[in-house]
C-alpha cells in the first residue's frame, strides 16, 4: 500500500493558480485529475462563501427574532401588570397595597371602571398629540 504525503494547510489563491498552470503544461501528477480537483476545490469555495453568506442572513434574521421576542415578552409583563392591577379590591385603599385611583375625585378604581379610566385618558393624550393648535387645559 502506498503512503500517501501528509495533506498540506489551506491553499491559496497563488498556489491554486501556480497547480492550474502546470497542469494545463502537463507538469506534475496526472493533470486531468489535478485540474478535476482543482474545479472541485473552486466549487467548494463557492459554496463556503454561499453558505458564509447564508449564516450572516439567518444571523440578522435571528437577531430579530430575539428582538421581537424581547418586546412580546415585555408586553405580556405588562399586560399581566395590568390584568393584576385591574382585580384589586376596591378596599386596597383602607388595607393598604398598590391600586389605582382617579383624582380629583379619589376613587380606586378597578375592572370595566378602570379600563374606561385608563381609555379616555389615552384618548386625551393622543388627540392633544394629533391637534394642529396648541391646547390650554
Amino acid at each position: 500500500m502506498r503512503k500517501l504525503p501528509p495533506i498540506p494547510g489551506p491553499i491559496g489563491a497563488d498556489h491554486l493558480q501556480r497547480i492550474k498552470q502546470d497542469a494545463a503544461r502537463g507538469i506534475g501528477a496526472s493533470s486531468g485529475d489535478t485540474l478535476h480537483l482543482l474545479a472541485e476545490v473552486e466549487r467548494l469555495n463557492a459554496d463556503n462563501l454561499s453558505l458564509r453568506g447564508s449564516c450572516k442572513k439567518l444571523g440578522a434574521e435571528h437577531a430579530g427574532m430575539v428582538r421581537a421576542i424581547k418586546k412580546t415578552e415585555a408586553q405580556q409583563n405588562d399586560a399581566a401588570r395590568y390584568r393584576w392591577l385591574r382585580g384589586r379590591d376596591l378596599d386596597t385603599i383602607q388595607q393598604g397595597g398598590v391600586f389605582a385611583g382617579q383624582t380629583p375625585r379619589n376613587v380606586v378604581l378597578n375592572g370595566d371602571d378602570l379600563d374606561m379610566a385608563v381609555d379616555v385618558e389615552i384618548a386625551v393624550m393622543v388627540k392633544a398629540a394629533f391637534l394642529p393648535w396648541k391646547v390650554n387645559p
